[in-house]
């Protein structure tokens, strides 16, 4: 099994889309946990990787409002403003978490089914057709927004609980 978002980091060091000074940079006030957020920017994604003490490994690899990340121990992972410019915001009202693998023989529908039913917490995907299996969380930041300090949580919770169906579906 292979990370499917590595082949995307590499790109983007090659093509220089990411700066490690450029990565790193965080504005103190969009970290706020109390803070509000009904939408989202691509400084907000960054915002909510940086606080929780993760690098950034290149921007907008999914459109304007992305961010790719990295933990401690290697795993890369997404983040991706959803429902952009919809109803005259001009920002995304939700933020798509995810971590996305190479599939491989191991991996069969019947396996992807029982780590949706076994840990609902997470979605997990199958995409036959581009090789890559994924676990998403999603966070929808409409009917009076939420917390930075819950966004952080969620993507945490994505993390705790992500190989746990993993291990369902690479058995």
């Amino acid at each position: 099994m292979k990370l499917f978002a590595a082949g995307i980091a590499l790109i983007g060091t090659t093509l220089g889309l990411a700066t490690p000074a450029y990565a790193q940079k965080d504005n103190v006030g969009l970290a706020a946990p109390t803070r509000i957020l009904t939408s989202v920017t691509e400084a907000d994604l960054r915002a909510i990787v940086l606080a929780q003490g993760l690098t950034i490994e290149m921007a907008r690899p999914h459109g304007d409002v992305s961010v790719q990340g990295r933990t401690a121990d290697g795993l890369l992972f997404v983040l991706i403003g959803t429902a952009c410019a919809d109803d005259g915001v001009t920002d995304c009202q939700g933020v798509l978490m995810q971590i996305r693998y190479d599939s491989d023989k191991r991996v069969t529908l019947e396996n992807v089914n029982r780590a949706n039913v076994d840990y609902a917490s997470i979605t997990t995907w199958w995409d036959q057709s581009m090789n890559t299996v994924g676990f998403t969380r999603y966070v929808p930041l409409i009917g009076g927004g939420v917390t930075m300090a819950y966004l952080r949580q969620n993507l945490q919770t994505l993390f705790d609980v992500e190989p746990l169906p993993r291990a369902i579906v690479f058995p």
